[in-house]
């Protein structure tokens, strides 16, 4: 390659940068026909996929295939490789095999951002880019996602305006992509799932203060030393509900931010335990979780994370002692 050959190619990379135009490779298509699947053969291919990259509205996220063998996870690249929502992008990519080519609409680039389908990096845009890749680095999808359409009437299929890479033209397309460039979208939820019922004490740590609960003979979880006064019968089940259905908010792989508040361990009735540190990070409350009896994965997966949890959880986690007495009608 001479010099001057060179300079212009390199030219054309930085103004193709500049202006947000795609210079990856396009995945082959036949020639574009109404009725015709958007994606041929995809349907049958999609076990082949490892990356999905979505972007927009100055939002990325990269869900990667993690493992080569059947019980290998999806992660979401941007959160340290956590666990992504499978059967959501799965779901996704089962509707982007099905998308099937309607009617062609336009090849003007001014009218794209009418559709949605402008470039997803351009200032105010609403478009979504996607692009899905194989194990060789095959683009096997690749396209702008942009508005729904307006079913012509009740009962027809749904209806979404999209724009291939490396084609000028927009399609109204039968089929739906609900799709989001943000990670947080992506994150599979589920921390852990113990119920109220198996927790047999729990041990609260906070402000330099120590309150214990335990089951009794009568299966109610009560306070070993509780405060004087009338106590509240509810209090002590909520604490108990604390690890049922536990979801995030967010996930990080660093330190836990902020201020710690105090810490809580749970003894469950076949001895499992479960600890957790909490802190406060301006109003966002995050928590460092460690369990014994859990798979080895699970028990890796936690030690590598620290989680946001709803700001709710605080108190559901860390009551003080007043707040097992009952609220006094008069105040």
């Amino acid at each position: 390659m001479n010099g001057r050959r060179a300079f212009f190619l390199m030219l054309f990379g930085a103004l193709a940068l500049a202006l947000g135009i795609s210079v990856q490779p396009k995945p082959d298509l036949p020639p574009a026909e109404s009725g015709q699947l958007a994606y041929p053969g995809l349907a049958t291919q999609l076990g082949s996929a490892v990356s999905v990259e979505i972007n927009g509205g100055g939002k990325s996220v990269t869900l990667m295939h993690q493992g080569d063998d059947a019980s290998a996870n999806w992660v979401v690249a941007e959160r340290g490789g956590y666990p992504a929502d499978a059967r959501k992008l799965r779901s996704v990519l089962v509707a982007l095999g099905e998308l099937r080519l309607y009617e062609p609409r336009t090849v003007d680039p001014s009218l794209y951002a009418r559709l949605g389908v402008n470039n997803p990096q351009a200032e105010g845009a609403t478009s979504t880019g996607i692009v899905v890749t194989d194990r060789v680095g095959r683009i096997m999808a690749s396209l702008i996602v942009g508005h729904r359409g307006v079913r012509a009437r009740p009962g027809a299929p749904e209806q979404i305006y999209i724009r291939r890479t490396g084609e000028k033209n927009a399609w109204l397309a039968e089929g739906s992509l609900d799709v989001s460039p943000d990670p947080l979208a992506w994150l599979q939820r589920g921390i852990l799932d113990i119920k109220a019922d198996q927790i047999a004490s729990v041990e609260i740590h906070r402000d330099g203060t120590t309150l214990s609960l335990r089951r009794g003979k009568d299966g109610k979880l009560a306070l070993d030393t509780p405060p004087a006064g009338k106590l509240d019968d509810i209090r002590p089940i909520e604490v108990s509900q604390a690890l049922d259905a536990l979801t995030l908010v967010d996930v990080g792989s660093d330190a836990l931010p902020g201020k710690p508040v105090g810490s809580v361990q749970y003894v469950t009735t076949d001895t499992q335990k479960v600890t957790v540190l909490l802190s406060q990070d301006s109003d966002h409350l995050w928590a460092r979780l460690a369990a014994s009896g859990v798979s080895p994965d699970k028990m890796l997966l936690l030690a590598n994370h620290v989680f946001e949890l709803p700001s709710w959880r605080l108190d559901e986690m860390l009551p003080k002692a007043a707040d097992f007495l009952k609220a006094d009608p008069k105040k």
